[in-house]
């Protein structure tokens, strides 16, 4: 599985002296997902990733969107793996086409949906900040990836990296799914900032706390409080924000 590439590259510092080094980035993958209920077509995403934990990305996403709760909410999931790039019209990137077929049920209206109490304490905060600063190995080499982990009674139970803190996200809330692991006993850690998309993705995962190495927007302090959801931002190793 590839998901970093070596290309050459030119620094220029102002006083004009080149430099001719090698760079290692990151590789773009594509998920075209199709999601079906009742043999109906009820969702497409064109989702750009890194190739790996890519059933993880999937079902978190779908979780995270409203689409499902559970596992078994799933009666299929098959990927078609390794769409040839050249079958891409003025592409580079490779794609997998992913079908999902899942069962018709009545979502709750999360607008009313009300998360429960997560009792937590300030060193698993701490720790996680710690264990964010020693770095993650993707973004050691590139400098281009978010992360995200899960965490459960201040041990972390997964964790992972992501062209996109979206991504990032759902791929730990698929893995917590996969895995029948309760999110609402669960928290998160990103290293994203936090608008409301990201708090209305905790809503449906029921996810109670968020950690972030980051910022939230007026907005998405005013939704999680609105849903009982603990925003926990500028967390590092020192010192951390509550809302």
């Amino acid at each position: 599985m590839n998901v970093v590439e070596t290309q050459p590259k030119n620094v220029i510092f102002c006083d004009g002296t080149r430099v001719q080094k090698e760079a290692q980035l990151l590789m773009e993958h594509e998920l075209e997902v199709r999601v079906l209920k009742d043999e109906k077509n009820v969702g497409n995403y064109l989702l750009t990733c890194t190739n790996e934990y890519l059933r993880e990305l999937v079902i978190g996403r779908l979780v995270s969107d409203g689409h499902i709760y559970c596992k078994e909410d799933i009666v299929g999931l098959h990927f078609k793996q390794d769409v040839e790039k050249q079958d891409l019209e003025d592409s580079f990137v490779s794609r997998d086409l992913v079908e999902v077929s899942v069962k018709r049920q009545e979502n709750d209206d999360t607008d009313t949906v009300t998360i429960p109490d997560l009792t937590w304490k300030e060193e698993w905060i701490f720790n996680l900040a710690q264990e964010f600063s020693r770095g993650m190995p993707i973004h050691d080499l590139t400098w281009g990836t978010h992360t995200c982990m899960l965490a459960k009674d201040g041990n972390i139970l997964f964790s992972c990296e992501d062209i996109g803190r979206h991504n990032a996200i759902d791929k730990a809330i698929g893995y917590a799914v996969e895995n029948d692991i309760n999110l609402s006993e669960c928290m998160l850690y990103s290293s994203g900032r936090v608008p409301t998309d990201i708090v209305k993705k905790l809503i449906n995962a029921r996810i109670p706390l968020l950690v972030s190495k980051s910022i939230p927007t007026a907005e998405a302090i005013k939704l999680a409080k609105k849903h009982n959801i603990t925003l926990i931002c500028r967390a590092y190793e020192d010192c951390f924000d509550v809302y």
